[in-house]
């Protein structure tokens, strides 16, 4: 008898035990969801960003002056080589006529060069600027991330507006296909959308540098 009923507590301590067990342990996970918070995700308009931006105003400005520059230098030697041509197209035949289409050749092709490193100048330059630029934004969203505590900022491509190139070596289809693959987000609530606090935080800092 005794020994049944030994049994018989052993076997409801060990229920009693299995059943609190059960209870911590979700307690405990419960916990431990609730510690981690939402993901907070915010969306901007990269486009806008570029467009809105005192910085790449300026820059932009900086390079139509060097354009113009160069436009006028390019001017200056057209200039000259019509010059040139014209006095060659009036002379006769002879050494003197010969000696100067031989420089008016050499002119030509020290045009042709400064028309290339002119080209290639104001390329680079403007690759720099959007380099420049991309690293500005991506620099002031980290700051506005860490102390406005976003976790994801993502690119709104969901309104840019298809393009067409005619020049394109793929069917008009093909181009339209292509630029539906690459992107990346359908919808976002205009809710989320950061563009234009950042917007006023890169040109505050731009007027305060």
């Amino acid at each position: 008898m005794k020994s049944k009923k030994i049994m018989t507590i052993n076997v409801s301590t060990m229920l009693l035990v299995a059943m609190l067990s059960a209870v911590v342990s979700h307690h405990a996970t419960a916990s431990r969801g609730a510690m981690i918070n939402p993901t907070v995700v915010v969306t901007v308009n990269r486009k806008a960003v570029l467009d809105g931006l005192n910085e790449r105003a300026e820059a932009e400005a900086q390079l139509r002056a060097k354009t113009e520059d160069i436009n006028a230098e390019d001017v200056r030697w057209k200039e000259e080589l019509n010059d040139l041509g014209t006095q060659i197209k009036a002379m006769e035949q002879g050494p003197e006529r010969d000696k100067l289409l031989t420089g008016f050749q050499r002119k030509n092709l020290d045009y042709q060069g400064f028309r290339r490193y002119a080209e290639t100048k104001i390329d680079i330059e403007r690759s720099l600027l959007y380099e420049s630029l991309y690293n500005s934004i991506s620099t002031a969203i980290t700051l506005m991330a860490e102390s406005e505590g976003y976790d994801l900022v993502i690119v709104d491509d969901s309104k840019a507006p298809f393009t067409e190139n005619p020049d394109a070596r793929v069917s008009r289809e093909g181009h339209i296909l292509q630029q539906i693959a690459v992107r990346r987000i359908m919808y976002a609530n205009p809710m989320i959308d950061i563009t234009q606090d950042l917007i006023v935080r890169m040109n505050n800092a731009n007027n305060a540098g």
